[in-house]
């Protein structure tokens, strides 16, 4: 081969791997696409999502992603980069305070989410801002928490692998047993505190069995907001603790290393979701027979899961974007149904808000995979409550103040939920003296005769 023919090689080969590798400065410039940089951290869909964006970047002509996964990072992540004016282009929503406010995101186009509203169900919307500006909407349902558990160490502790927990006593007990019989090795539970949001999957969410469930706090009945709820939560996960049955320590412990030790048959029982199904198929495969329950009630169900709640997966377009065009293209690709469709069927999500894929229940062979799908979709089937946006909350804000609640027992749970109670409804007339100020008010906000409404039971039809 001639020294012409060789130098063609390495220039085609290295166009190549710049066309493909989906990231880098270094193939942008080979290929002369602009680089789009998305940041999430749900890592159970991380390895579908990569095979869609290596798809995207063979195909597309003038743009090459980077998908890039920073877990229980992502917040600390995000607020350094948008602090230093280097954020991403678009990012998963990951709870930054007063980002909205301080002009942070990009407002999305009114033309598009009008678009988007004749393709969505109505309640994955937020309400707008005091501005009237929507910056995102949520893709998938966050409806579908259940308690997980391992059937084998069950059967190895004396526990009947076919028969959970139905009561929080009974959890409290099996979780007991399995932790003496654990050998300080094997625990009963796992609580991931790491990250402060998880004070509400683990202290808000699996009360709805019981009738214990409002909207983060927020009452659209009384157009205020109420955690005292949430007490009896609380003080459960605090005897789990007290009895030495989670696993060491929930204050450094993250979802992600919680999840792989439930998957190495170390942990009884752990709080999951519908997104689990890849994790314990393909990213944490795991060693056990693990099962999927309703979560336990205190004393009598109420009901079952609350169909009005929030929907997730919300993806944020960086208002510093250095290439706004390129931006808003990958931003409709990855709320595209395209998209949703690859997701559904490879089990990296359970539902989609797109109405066109309502019901739609993937078949796979992933277990766990048709546990989940018939009990994802009510979660967005009817309208949530409007939440307030824009609240400027003065100190801890409420997953904060929940989880320090659980693992401080000198804090009073109580005083504490009615002081949490009234910081945030102080904010609420700080929020309504704006908006008066713009003629609005937070009574969009309030629907006197509204109802949490509960399903019990996998068929919403029979509900």
């Amino acid at each position: 081969m001639n020294a012409k023919k060789i130098i063609s090689g390495i220039l085609l080969a290295a166009i190549a791997g710049g066309l493909f590798s989906g990231c880098g400065s270094e193939g942008q410039l080979k290929t002369n696409k602009t680089e789009v940089l998305v940041v999430t951290n749900e890592r159970s869909s991380m390895n579908v999502m990569q095979k869609l964006v290596d798809g995207f970047n063979a195909e597309n002509d003038h743009i090459t992603i980077n998908y890039e996964c920073k877990d229980d990072t992502i917040s600390d992540y995000v607020m350094t980069t948008y602090t230093s004016k280097n954020p991403p282009d678009i990012h998963i929503s990951c709870g930054v305070p007063m980002a909205e406010e301080a002009g942070w995101y990009r407002e999305l186009p009114e033309d598009f989410v009008k678009e988007c509203k004749e393709k969505f169900v109505e309640s994955c919307f937020p309400a707008p801002d005091k501005n009237g500006k929507i910056f995102t909407f949520g893709l998938n349902g966050n409806g579908n928490q259940r308690l997980l558990y391992n059937k084998d160490l069950f059967k190895e502790c004396g526990l009947d692998p076919e028969n959970p927990p139905k009561t929080f006593d009974e959890m409290r007990e099996y979780a007991k047993i399995i932790t003496e019989k654990g050998n300080g090795v094997k625990y009963g539970f796992a609580m991931p505190f790491k990250d402060d949001i998880f004070s509400r999957y683990y202290a808000m969410i699996p009360g709805t069995m019981s009738g214990l469930m409002n909207r983060d706090g927020f009452e659209p009945t009384t157009n205020q907001f109420d955690f005292t709820m949430y007490a009896k939560m609380i003080y459960f996960l605090r005897d789990l603790i007290s009895d030495g049955s989670v696993f060491p320590t929930p204050y450094t412990l993250d979802n992600d290393t919680a999840r792989a030790q439930f998957a190495e048959g170390n942990v009884g029982m752990i709080y999951g979701a519908a997104w689990d199904v890849g994790v314990y198929n393909d990213q944490f495969p795991a060693k056990c027979d693990w099962g999927i329950a309703w979560f336990p009630v205190f004393d009598k169900m109420t009901g079952g899961y609350p169909i009005g709640t929030t929907s997730q997966s919300k993806w944020y377009m960086s208002s510093m974007s250095k290439h706004p065009d390129e931006q808003l293209e990958v931003y409709k690709w990855l709320v595209s149904e395209e998209v949703a469709k690859v997701l559904l069927k490879e089990n990296a999500i359970s539902s989609s808000t797109l109405k066109s894929l309502q019901n739609n229940f993937p078949e796979s062979d992933k277990k766990g995979a048709k546990e989940f799908a018939e009990v994802a979709y009510p979660a967005f089937m009817l309208d949530a409550p409007k939440f307030p946006s824009g609240l400027k909350i003065d100190g801890d804000d409420q997953y904060t103040t929940l989880k320090n609640l659980i693992l401080d027992p000198s804090l009073d749970v109580e005083q504490g939920l009615i002081d949490l109670g009234d910081k945030y409804n102080k904010a609420m007339k700080v929020l309504d003296e704006e908006l008066k100020a713009e003629n609005d008010s937070i009574e969009k906000y309030h629907i006197p005769d509204y109802k949490f409404i509960i399903c019990s039971c996998y068929n919403r039809d029979k509900c």
